[in-house]
Parts: structure tokens; sequence; C-alpha cells
């Protein structure tokens, strides 16, 4: 099989963008978008791309709308690899190197830890509280970028840290700024097939990562059974609904990531950051209005337009009541 254009590829990552909705399928128009929304001044126009894709099988029509096949979900991971691994690593050591994204961060974190999550220093506690850890215990950080959360842990808490991420040049980062500290280590590797160095932890954390996962049932599976039986799983989880969809569907038992504890028996409890995490998205916004010109002046106009964007979307659903956060907590099912 040939390489995929620039447009077919981002084609199958707007079709992959509807993996989680009812109706799995959209119109070239919807796809359109999707594309638009990413990507607003370099988005590619996808009509060229369909007969390719399905001159292949990659993509099927139902009725005037398309889905992927299994081809071309496979050929969608490949896509959003190479997508995240050329794109998203790059821009994590950037911004990790970043003075004015540190000033961003202190802002809307409350510290100057590099982070794209949405944990502040009151999240940030209440995280660290639930996981019990100890001197001498171990953990692992799930999507740690360049590990500044695995640090900051491992610093409060006397355990050892574990920090794993899929994009190699931020590991390479995090080892190179840790190279003196003996409670900590990163490895490059994929949530979707989790392999983690040493015996079973007595925690493991997820900040803000599970939403990029393949099957997600799946993977919390595969991190529980690397706990400890007194092990615990924390992990920051927002979880948005439609506007035709009922509120009941944000509620503690009935999010994607709970109806993933629940098909493993575990037990869990939640704390809700609905409200909190709303004032940071407000807190990100100002930011955002504050230093445009920071950011500008230092050469990282993509990273503004990217903040920008994603935080009056996401803002402008909080508002709208679409959006729950929680922070899960869960033991293994005995």
């Amino acid at each position: 099989m040939h390489e995929l254009t620039d447009a077919e590829r981002h084609l199958l990552l707007c079709l992959w963008d509807r993996r989680d909705e009812r109706s799995r399928t959209a119109s070239l128009a919807e796809l359109q978008t999707i594309e638009d929304k990413h990507a607003p001044g370099r988005a590619f126009d996808l009509t060229p791309a369909v007969g390719g894709l399905e001159a292949r099988g990659l993509i099927q029509r139902e009725g005037d709308a398309f889905t992927l096949t299994d081809e071309g979900i496979a050929a969608t991971h490949v896509a959003f690899a190479k997508v995240m691994h050329d794109g998203f690593s790059a821009q994590l050591v950037r911004d990790a190197k970043s003075r004015v994204f540190a000033e961003y961060c202190r802002r809307v974190n409350g510290v100057g830890h590099f982070q794209y999550n949405i944990v502040d220093v009151p999240q940030l506690d209440r995280l660290i509280e639930s996981l019990s850890l100890r001197p001498g215990d171990r953990f692992a950080d799930l999507g740690c970028a360049t590990g500044a959360l695995t640090v900051e842990i491992a610093r409060r808490t006397g355990a050892h840290g574990v920090g794993l991420d899929f994009a190699e040049p931020a590991i390479m980062l995090a080892r190179e700024q840790t190279a003196d500290n003996e409670r900590v280590s990163f490895v490059t590797g994929n949530m979707n097939t989790l392999e983690l160095p040493g015996p079973d932890f007595d925690a493991i954390v997820a900040i803000d990562t599970l939403y990029f996962v393949d099957d997600l049932p799946a993977v919390v599976g595969d991190i529980l059974a690397r706990l400890k039986p007194s092990g615990r799983f924390a992990t920051f989880y927002s979880s948005t609904r439609r506007p035709a969809d009922a509120p009941e569907t944000l509620s503690v038992d009935a999010t994607r990531l709970a109806k993933a504890l629940q098909s493993h028996g575990a037990e869990y409890e939640a704390t809700d950051f609905t409200s909190a995490a709303q004032a940071l998205w407000r807190r990100a916004s100002l930011a955002t209005e504050d230093l445009k010109e920071a950011f500008f002046e230092e050469g990282e106009q993509e990273t503004w337009e990217s903040r920008d964007r994603e935080n009056r979307e996401v803002l402008s659903n909080h508002e709208a009541g679409l959006v729950a956060r929680h922070l899960y907590v869960a033991r293994p099912g005995s």
C-alpha cells in the first residue's frame, strides 16, 4: 500500500474523531467541519481523499456518510502515531523549554510545572493525598510527557516513580533533566500495549491521558492488573456530553471511565472537580489573552493558537453544563 497523502491521513483521523459517538459515520461536510475546527487556517480539503481511501478499502459509504473499515481503523492507528510522534512530540519539548509557557502554567495551574492537563494545586494535592504513598513505595505515571508531575509526586511522597510516554523526545528530555534524581526513571511506551518495568506498583496515575487510548476498558484492565492487591489507581477524567444527551450521562457512575472500572469489578470513589475545572479554564482564557504578544515574540504562535482555540471551546462547554470532571481512585476487585 502506498503512503497516504496528508489529506487522506487527515480524513481518516476526522472519522476516528467520531469513534465515541453513537453513530460512527460522518458525511464529507461533517468531516470537513471537524478538520476545519482542528486546523483553522491550515485545514486540508478532504474531498480529493475520498476516492483513494474507498478504492483501497479503508473507508466505506453508508448512504451519504462514511465510516472506517477494519483495515481503515488499522491505517488510522498508524496515521495517528505518525501525527503524534512528528508533531505533538516536538511541541511537547518546545513548550517544556518555553519561558512564556512556564508563565502560562503559573497563571493557569498555580505552579510553573510544564503540563498540558488541567490540574491545579488543589487538584494535585488531592491526587497525592489519595495515593497514600510512603517512602520506598513504587508508582507509575502514564502519559508523563517531560515528567514534571512525576518528579513532583516523588518529591512530596518519597516514593519511586516510573514515567511512561509514547513521545520519545519528551522522555529523553525528562531523563536529561532528572539525571541526578535516583527516585524517578522514564521509559518510552504505549498505554494501548502497556509494558511497565519491575514488580507491581503501589499506585498508578493517569492525569488527563486516558482520552487517547484505543480501548478504554482493556487499558483500565491492564492498569489494574499491574497494581498490588492494596494498590490504587488514580486518574483525572473529564467527560463531555452532547446537548441532546441527558445530564445524567455525566454522573460519577455513568462516565466511560466509570463503566470501564465497573467492567473489571473495581472498587472506586470519585471527587467532583467540575467547578474547579471551569474556574481553571477561565484563568486559561485570560492567560492566553494577556500573554498573546509574549507567545508571538517567542515564536510560539502555533502554541498560542492551540491554547486559545481549546480554551474557548472547553470553557464554552463548561458554561453550557456539558462537562464534568472527576478524580477517580480505584482498587483492584477482589
